[in-house]
């Protein structure tokens, strides 16, 4: 019998006393080692739980009470080009029998934007995160428009600009300077060696892409990604999950 997500649980660690914050991060950390390795626990606290963002929520996927995955997602203050933004950036894992079952981590995030631009909707807003594995870049190029770069097309000018000037501002050191975009994670995807070749082989440009221009992955390097949080972007993300997810499942009169 398949395992499955049988719910789900908001954490918001602010909110929480030192000692739930501990316990929180503890059996967030028993999670993430079964996913990910080159992150020891006080790193996990520092970027995951109790990162310096104005705003983090942490949903955890439950299978009975069991934890089986997390995806946090943080609001942080930033300045570029003399006015402010509101930048988001988050984690997620999943633990491999339950692959395949993420939407329900993936929407949070949806959520968490949604809920922002509708109190802040003209408040400068972006994504940026570290794709460290190629199915993390390849669900950013399917999900948010805009998303750069993207395989068909390269980040120039002004965007370039905000994400360089961003990754400056969160620390982000270059792996190579002739390639601003991929930065140093140190956030590795435990896999099989037969996962590998399935990713190795896989025929997605935006694979192919990845792979290409992120070729140290394995050894923790990120690709940096970013796309503009807008609510007619918003909007399109919602109308594309109803077709996709939902128009399916619709029973026949």
């Amino acid at each position: 019998m398949t395992p499955k997500i049988t719910g789900t649980l908001v954490m918001d660690p602010q909110s929480l006393e030192e000692g739930e914050r501990k316990n929180l991060t503890e059996r967030l950390y028993g999670v993430h080692r079964q996913i990910f390795d080159g992150v020891g626990e006080d790193r996990f606290y520092s970027r995951v739980v109790c990162p310096p963002a104005q705003r983090t929520r942490i949903l955890v996927a439950l299978d009975g009470s069991a934890w089986v995955g997390y995806h946090a997602v943080h609001g942080y203050r930033r300045a570029v080009g003399g006015r402010g933004h509101t930048v988001f950036r988050s984690e997620i894992g999943l633990l491999r029998p339950y692959r395949g079952q993420g939407l329900v981590l993936q929407a949070f995030a949806f959520y968490e934007f949604l809920r922002f631009k509708l109190r802040h909707p003209w408040e400068q807003t972006c994504f940026l995160d570290t794709a460290v594995h190629p199915a993390s870049y390849r669900h950013g190029v399917r999900g948010l428009p805009g998303f750069t770069p993207h395989f068909r097309r390269a980040p120039r000018g002004k965007t370039l600009a905000w994400m360089n000037a961003l990754a400056e501002s969160f620390h982000l050191e270059r792996v190579n300077p002739a390639d601003p975009l991929v930065v140093k994670v140190g956030w590795i995807t435990r896999e099989e060696a037969t996962d590998r070749a399935f990713w190795q082989g896989h025929p997605d440009p935006a694979v192919r892409f990845f792979l290409a221009r992120n070729p140290g992955y394995a050894q923790g390097d990120g690709l940096l990604v970013w796309a503009p949080i807008t609510l007619p972007r918003l909007a399109l993300v919602l109308g594309r999950g109803v077709f996709r997810y939902i128009l399916p499942w619709r029973r026949p009169d």
